[in-house]
């Protein structure tokens, strides 16, 4: 990390480490806190030509996509400490739309024409009486429906989920016959959390490797998904700590920057607390541009869905 004051050895053994507020709450706290609905459409398509047949790939009641809503309600609660709310669906809150029927079988879309089906159902809902515009996010259910591969359409698609960064639009594709009730709301709230936080402009979270390797012909760098712990990586807890200070989940201070050496203590951002410092930014060019969040390093302390 350049030059340092003092050795490593003298200050693990030595005082506590100086600090400075970061400066790196990037998130635009309009769209990532406060009060938000979520619109729930699930989706049928036609399996006959004169449409009079149809099939749903969810196996979702109106109950169980309400209980997706209370999942996700829960989740963001407690990751975000209360700063980002959904509502639950009521009354001037979260809806369930009925079922909309696609133009298309699942096979005539593939995974390149999920905005158009983002659009049949911004279109079809309004005959049900419901302006989308009146939502802040909307989560398209399809189940286990077979969208043909853009690639090669004598495949599916690979993925259970996409979702638009920094828009309000998630397309969930996530069902199989030896789920019980249970398994697959909860499923389908795992893959939602994801996809809303890329609604919410999160990227995904990712492993740097110590060295590259060669993996065929591709030099390998780090793991798009590395994370194991992060929501947005491969792991199943709550986004980590760069992520909750962007999303102004966690306030600067909360994350501060270190600039000395010395002994530095963290408290875990994963319970309900959010006082005192949660994580520790690291400047990897500390002499040139400090406080560039494209050269940090981050430091976190989980408790919780650590294995």
């Amino acid at each position: 990390f350049g030059a340092r004051p003092q050795s490593t050895q003298n200050a693990a053994s030595g005082g506590a480490g100086q600090t400075v507020p970061s400066l790196l709450a990037e998130g635009d706290s309009t769209w990532t806190t406060g009060a938000k609905k979520i619109l729930v459409v699930r989706v049928k398509f036609p399996t006959s030509y004169d449409e009079t047949q149809y099939s749903d790939y969810t196996d979702l009641s109106s109950s169980d996509c309400s209980a997706i809503v209370d999942g996700i309600r829960g989740a963001f609660s407690d990751w975000s400490f209360n700063r980002l709310t959904i509502a639950p669906v009521q009354a001037g809150g979260s809806k369930v739309s009925s079922v909309v029927a696609l133009d298309g079988s699942a096979t005539d879309y593939t995974g390149d024409d999920i905005g158009d089906i983002w659009d049949e159902v911004q279109d079809k809902v309004g005959s049900q009486g419901i302006n989308p515009d009146n939502y802040h996010f909307i989560l398209v259910l399809a189940g286990n429906a077979p969208i043909a591969d853009e690639d090669d359409d004598t495949k599916t698609v690979w993925w259970s989920g996409l979702g638009r960064i920094g828009e309000r639009l998630s397309f969930i594709r996530v069902n199989d016959p030896a789920y019980t009730a249970q398994e697959r709301i909860d499923r389908n709230v795992s893959v939602s959390l994801h996809e809303l936080g890329h609604n919410l402009g999160l990227y995904h979270s990712s492993t740097i490797y110590t060295q590259p390797y060669i993996n065929g012909y591709v030099i390998e760098v780090g793991a798009e998904y590395g994370d194991r712990y992060d929501r947005m990586g491969k792991g199943g807890g709550d986004f980590n700590v760069r992520y909750k200070q962007w999303l102004n989940w966690l306030d600067n201070a909360n994350v501060p920057l270190a600039v000395t050496d010395g002994v530095y203590t963290i408290r875990e951002h994963d319970l309900e607390e959010k006082t005192g410092v949660r994580g520790l930014q690291i400047s990897t060019l500390p002499f040139i541009n400090p406080l560039s969040s494209e050269n940090q390093l981050f430091v976190e302390y989980r408790l919780d869905n650590v294995q």
